[in-house]
């Protein structure tokens, strides 16, 4: 099987001498159309989906190294004695998900793990208004995608040199690290853990 950047390298050609039109399409179209196109070229064509994922996956192996996260203190906000999430939370979990989605869930994990230890110094309620638990109920879900996709980056043996499978190892102890930590805060102050559900997988 041709590692990711070995068929980036080979498809870039097709990538870089796209029709003129087509290209004028793709630099002016509205995102929700641009989905829309992507989805019916894959449904249509599913033989294009290994490919595109490679392209995918080397494309944010490339922009990952430029990325750079809020600060933990701006992912959460109090209205009014409330606690909300910020367009921060969204923003990172929406990068997450990029990542996770296209086969790069051991990349995404440092992510979420960030947003957990963003959750630290916060307090909610079980009661059915509180508005922060739908976010920490998604971000359990998240959390979970992710773990299932490390276990698919390990099964289709794209992570096999000695490095990446520490990386793995780092990061997966990292975050079972900060999900203990979440717990333990969770139980000193009387309040009811919103994790279980990605506390019990493991790669």
């Amino acid at each position: 099987m041709p590692s990711t950047t070995a068929a980036y390298e080979a498809s870039r050609g097709s990538v870089k001498h796209v029709n003129l039109m087509i290209d004028t399409f793709i630099a002016n179209a509205p995102a929700a159309d641009l989905r829309a196109v992507i989805r019916s070229l894959l449904s249509t064509f599913p033989a294009t989906h290994a490919q595109f994922n490679c392209i995918a996956r080397a494309r944010l192996k490339q922009t990952m190294a430029k990325a750079t996260l809020p600060a933990q203190s701006s992912l959460f906000a109090s209205r009014g004695g409330i606690v909300v999430p910020t367009h921060h939370f969204g923003e990172v979990l929406s990068h997450a998900r990029m990542l996770f989605g296209a086969g790069l869930g051991v990349d995404s994990l440092p992510m979420l793990t960030y947003v957990i230890r963003a959750t630290f110094p916060l307090r909610w309620t079980t009661a059915d208004n509180d508005p922060l638990l739908p976010h920490l109920a998604i971000l359990d879900s998240d959390l979970s995608q992710a773990i299932q996709s490390c276990k698919e980056e390990l099964a289709a043996g794209l992570l096999q040199t000695e490095e990446e499978m520490n990386g793995v190892k780092m990061s997966l102890e990292d975050l079972f690290r900060a999900l203990e930590e979440s717990r333990r805060l969770v139980e000193n102050w009387g309040g009811e853990f919103c994790f279980d559900r990605v506390r019990w997988l493991a790669v």
